[in-house]
């Protein structure tokens, strides 16, 4: 008689903790909010106190009209960077820290929210959540009887906080990330940029399709490793007819028809069976990653079909060409963040967990779809 289900889970857990050793406690207590926060948001709000409400600029061109304008999007500039900032430190306060601007400057909480929303997608309920608290609940200084709840559970605001942020080889990390950037820089964005232009929309989304579709295979074992076998057939319905009917899935088909894609990769996998992430790391080329993802990743690769049917050069060939696509898909969202960071470093660090959080159900960010495929370009 076959073992159920939740003994094979425990079995598997624990053959691949021990063969990982990655039995990393998820949910630690995170850190404290930034000190000081609500006075410098006070501060900012202050020093711009004779800024107007977008609404009560004047929208001529006369010399006090564009004084105003000027003077509003110096304010906005300089309080969405100490919030974009600030959630980067400690993204689990997301909430608490657009809540806190807002408070402190309510004539600046369209600009507040828009370009939050820019940096961190991934957190859009939260952002959108507090705004809301900030127009209707008395002010709630940061740091107060909500802090611990947040920190047992290793979650954000509304639950959609990601795991807690480990970044113990920071140095490192930030030194890999170093040359990432002068690679893509001076090689990776110029090449996507052209790819971009050359190629048409309709071209571009062929080509998606046909990579999404090469990778079901690797969707498929995930399902089944992660015991979600429904997922798992409609995984396997999708890579027949769009292989076929979607010409080797340039079209997809499936889709028309109701079967919707997923995402699944060993990442998730091994923390359905309780693995925590470990700590953080900048892979090269890569990018954002954890110990656990970086396994997940080197697994993914071995559970497709493709790395033992093709030689090392084709599949050199085939992962460049993925890459390239994918970092194609992130040029306006990677230099919009880029632009609004104080710390890039930090903040495409804290977005990597938003991403994660979302793809592993610790999240739902509705109408953020386009979140998991963005880090998909560093996997």
């Amino acid at each position: 008689m076959s073992a159920p289900p939740t003994a094979l889970r425990a079995g598997l857990a624990a053959a691949l903790l021990l063969l990982l050793a990655m039995a990393v406690p998820a949910g630690a207590a995170a850190a404290a909010a930034p000190a000081g926060l609500v006075a410098e948001f006070e501060r900012i709000a202050f020093e711009n106190r004779h800024v107007s409400a977008p609404e009560g600029d004047a929208s001529g061109d006369d010399l006090a009209s564009l004084t105003r304008r000027a003077a509003r999007r110096g304010a906005e500039s300089e309080m969405a960077a100490a919030v974009i900032g600030a959630i980067a430190e400690t993204p689990r306060l997301t909430g608490e820290i657009v809540e806190a601007a807002i408070r402190a400057a309510p004539r600046l909480e369209a600009a507040i929210v828009d370009r939050t929303l820019g940096a961190f997608p991934g957190f859009r309920e939260s952002i959108l959540a507090a705004a809301a608290r900030a127009r209707t609940v008395p002010p709630v200084p940061l740091g107060t009887a909500a802090e611990p709840a947040i920190a047992a559970t290793g979650q954000g605001p509304e639950g959609q906080g990601p795991e807690e942020i480990s970044d113990p080889l920071e140095g490192f990390n930030r030194a890999v990330f170093f040359i990432n950037e002068g690679l893509d820089r001076i090689l990776l964005r110029p090449l996507a940029w052209l790819y971009g232009t050359i190629v048409p929309p309709f071209g571009k989304q062929r080509v998606r399709n046909f990579f999404a579709n090469i990778n079901a295979p690797v969707v498929f074992a995930n399902d089944i490793l992660q015991f979600e076998f429904e997922d798992a057939g409609a995984t396997g319905a999708r890579f027949v007819i769009n292989s076929t009917v979607g010409l080797a899935g340039l079209f997809d088909v499936a889709s028309e028809i109701g079967l919707a894609p997923h995402k699944a990769d060993f990442g998730q996998t091994l923390y359905s069976y309780g693995s925590g992430p470990g700590p953080y790391l900048v892979l090269p080329l890569f990018g954002p990653s954890n110990l656990r993802d970086g396994v997940g990743l080197a697994v993914d690769s071995l559970l497709n079909p493709l790395t033992w049917l093709l030689e090392p050069e084709e599949n050199l060939i085939l992962a460049a060409a993925k890459g390239l696509v994918r970092r194609e898909a992130l040029l306006a969202p990677l230099d919009a963040l880029r632009e609004t960071s104080v710390d890039y470093y930090a903040a495409l660090r804290s977005l990597y967990y938003q991403d994660r959080a979302v793809a592993l159900g610790r999240a739902t960010a509705p109408g953020n779809a386009s979140l998991d495929a963005e880090f998909d370009a560093f996997k």
